[in-house]
């Protein structure tokens, strides 16, 4: 039995239970404590897009199951081995109106002195939000706070990017011809991992990019030839394009800067597999987060004009690709390819078969919106998960939380799965000047 003086209260806020509508059954056997705030912020949620809306209903739904079977929400069993849930009305002005439109800001206020009240009532509380200004406001003010981790990948800094960091060293090749010699991948390496591969005694020449391949090291092509006119201008673009003309691949996760060639790698390798027949049909998902805090709805048009707006990314890589390939793919008689424009929000409940995903934008996606995309996958269907982790701009997670970083740690090691890692920008030389001193982490 847990000594009362280690046990804690943990206050969840807002931005926890967005992003995981489930966090309150993942503090082991602590309490769990909800500001009656925090009910009112999520109620004002469930029409909200883009997996906002959802987790938002599948907290308050959690919330009806305990409503049906304990009075007033006092003191109800998380289960075996957790803790007691509960809401609480302190830190509630008496003279709020909760039918207007409270500020952020003293929603925080109230959450905090929420917090701060229970300070009174039991040892060891912890205010725990994804929100860092929440937590920085809670310190200065004497609370102790948590940023919630359970769906932080663990040891970050060694964190799986598809690219082994070390040369992977074998006995020379038998007839000196590393290109027609199998070579056995070491233990260590996980599913379609990259590694250079140099040879005992060659030290002075450089290495061998492989993929494991179920255990054999296969050495990438080179791809000179481009794919749609698209030729890979590194060894990390050479990789993209190894697993996308893999077809025992299903789902491909790359991460890059802007303008290191995620959108245009992967649309000209659409392209390539719609003209072949293996796809009927090339989708385009993005979540809806923009960089000012606009919503889709303040566009004008309908879903499909409004989407056209998001996709513009998808169109101008289209461009290049007209450009170096010298074909047009739109013109006055219509569109030679059957693109499918879709937002995050609206692909619950879908089967894609046949499909070319392009997943956009996942470093914005909470893991419940990632998770909720890849199930829809179906038969002969290829999905690319494309993210930037400098550019969050969604205040329910961050690069370390969100639905790329979760899916990567997830799948890592099946043969349905690969990585990519993209390093260099290629968008223009200014581009690439202000992605590498400009990125945030550096301002």
């Amino acid at each position: 039995m847990i000594n009362t003086k280690e046990k804690k209260t943990f206050v969840l806020d807002t931005s926890t239970l967005i992003h995981d509508p489930l966090s309150i059954f993942n503090f082991e056997e602590h309490d769990i404590v909800i500001p009656y705030i925090v009910i009112h912020e999520i109620d004002g949620l469930r029409k909200a897009p883009n997996g906002r809306g959802y987790a938002a209903r599948e907290f308050i739904k959690k919330l009806e199951t305990f409503n049906q079977a304990n009075d007033h929400f006092e003191a109800v069993e998380l289960g075996d081995n957790k803790g007691i849930f509960s809401i609480s009305l302190s830190g509630l002005p008496t003279n709020i109106d909760l039918a207007s439109n409270i500020p952020k800001s003293l929603r925080d206020d109230i959450i905090i002195n929420c917090a701060k009240a229970l300070q009174t009532e039991k040892p060891n509380i912890v205010l725990v939000s994804k929100d860092i200004g929440q937590r920085i406001k809670a310190s200065i003010q004497g609370v102790n706070t948590e940023d919630y981790l359970n769906t932080k990948v663990k040891n970050w800094e060694n964190r799986y990017t598809g690219l082994h960091q070390d040369t992977v060293i074998l006995p020379s090749p038998i007839n000196g011809d590393p290109y027609n010699t199998i070579l056995t991948s070491p233990d260590y390496l996980f599913h379609n991992e990259f590694c250079y591969v140099q040879f005992e005694g060659y030290d002075n020449v450089p290495g061998i990019l492989c993929r494991n391949q179920k255990g054999i090291l296969v050495p990438v092509p080179d791809y000179k030839s481009g794919v749609q006119g698209i030729k890979p201008l590194d060894d990390n673009q050479r990789m993209l394009m190894d697993v996308l003309s893999d077809v025992s691949v299903s789902l491909i996760a790359v991460s890059g800067l802007a303008g290191s060639g995620k959108t245009l790698v992967s649309l000209s390798a659409a392209i390539e597999q719609y003209e072949n027949g293996l796809v009927e049909t090339i989708m385009y998902i993005k979540p809806i987060i923009p960089v000012g805090g606009r919503d889709l709805g303040y566009l004008p048009g309908d879903k499909d004009e409004k989407l056209n707006n998001w996709a513009k990314p998808l169109f101008d890589n289209l461009k290049v690709i007209e450009m170096k390939h010298g074909k047009p793919y739109n013109t006055e008689f219509g569109s030679s390819l059957n693109i499918e424009l879709e937002a995050l929000t609206y692909v619950r409940g879908r089967t894609f078969h046949k499909t070319f995903i392009i997943l956009d934008e996942c470093q914005n996606c909470i893991p419940i919106e990632v998770r909720t995309a890849l199930s829809r996958i179906g038969e002969k269907t290829k999905c690319v998960m494309l993210a930037d982790l400098t550019q969050i701009d969604n205040q329910y997670t961050d690069a370390e939380s969100c639905g790329f970083s979760v899916a990567v740690e997830a799948m890592k090691d099946s043969p349905l799965f690969a990585v990519v890692p993209l390093f260099n920008s290629h968008r223009s030389e200014v581009a690439e000047l202000v992605a590498k001193r400009m990125n945030p982490s550096q301002i």
